[in-house]
């Protein structure tokens, strides 16, 4: 963390307050705030690299923590940085999400179900489009009322 917050790279600077904030939710929800592989990933194949493995990859912790400090606003701000199939998975990923949560909370009975798309589909990655989504069959988890919890932000 202190090697990006003083880098002279600002994309490494703002990747150090990526970390902060997750770190921070992490914390207020209880939970240990460890940045698991990262610092490890990112001293052996570099920020830019790990950023666009994450985002193709479609790694868990987007949901958690404010769009605006993910990974994949990382990619928009910077997008001479990345490939142009990097670019498009994290504008893909931020206007699902966005509009998924708007059309969540609109409906009178809410579930939500976190996992992956390996997890639901058996599959990494982003799919180009939400159309491409249409039709796929998904293995969803049983709910048990006693493992349940609600949560209204």
């Amino acid at each position: 963390m202190r090697a990006l917050k003083s880098s002279a790279d600002p994309l490494e600077n703002d990747l150090a307050r990526v970390y902060d904030h997750w770190q921070e939710v992490k914390r207020n929800r209880g939970q240990q705030a460890g940045l698991g592989y990262e610092p490890r990933d990112i001293n052996a194949l570099g920020a830019v690299s790990v950023i666009a493995s994450r985002v193709l990859k479609v790694s868990v912790g987007f949901e958690e923590v404010d769009p605006n400090q993910s990974y994949e606003a990382l990619v928009l701000k910077y997008p001479e940085r990345f490939s142009d199939d990097v670019i498009a998975a994290a504008q893909e990923r931020l206007k699902l999400g966005a509009s998924k949560v708007n059309q969540f909370l609109q409906q009178d009975i809410q579930f939500f179900i976190k996992s992956s798309a390996i997890e639901l589909f058996g599959e990494n990655g982003v799919r180009p489009s939400a159309e491409s989504w249409v039709g796929r069959k998904a293995h969803l988890p049983e709910l048990h009322r006693e493992n349940s919890y609600a949560e209204k932000s």
